[in-house]
């Protein structure tokens, strides 16, 4: 995961809570659902944590600030109640890469299959969808750190 900077930050929890506001969620981000940029998927071991702390250590210093556009804010692609924003620039393609060539052997299932995305909350209802991304289109044209 890769955490965005403070701008990012507040307006992410901003907007999930004016979707949680609206809509039935199943939750909003705050201090318990910190916003965070998903790179991979996968499950992992207590025991590997600290070697994959210290290979994320080893590539933060190669990417240790990019600056990233998002692509879209849409619905999940195989749980279509999650409402986020996506990326797809060249340098967070290539930062998840090399997280995912680093940290693999560590992590079982671990996955590409989905974008590289920031979650803002997952509706209750599929029905919502729709409404709640027309209510957030356009908001997040600024640049993710």
């Amino acid at each position: 995961m890769l955490l965005p900077d403070e701008k990012t930050r507040t307006l992410s929890q901003k907007h999930s809570s004016g979707l949680n506001q609206k809509f039935p969620c199943f939750f909003q981000l705050d201090e318990k659902h910190i916003p965070h940029i998903t790179l991979v998927h996968g499950e992992l071991k207590d025991t590997d944590l600290e070697k994959i702390s210290q290979k994320l250590s080893m590539i933060s210093k190669d990417f240790h600030e990019i600056s990233v556009l998002p692509v879209d804010v849409r619905r999940g692609v195989d749980v279509k109640t999650f409402i986020g924003v996506y990326f797809n620039s060249e340098q967070i393609v290539k930062l998840r890469q090399r997280v995912y060539e680093e940290v693999s052997e560590y992590v079982t299932n671990i996955s590409l299959f989905r974008d590289p995305h920031l979650t803002l909350t997952r509706l209750k209802s599929e029905k919502d969808a729709e409404s709640a991304l027309l209510q957030i289109k356009g908001i997040f044209n600024d640049k993710f750190i």
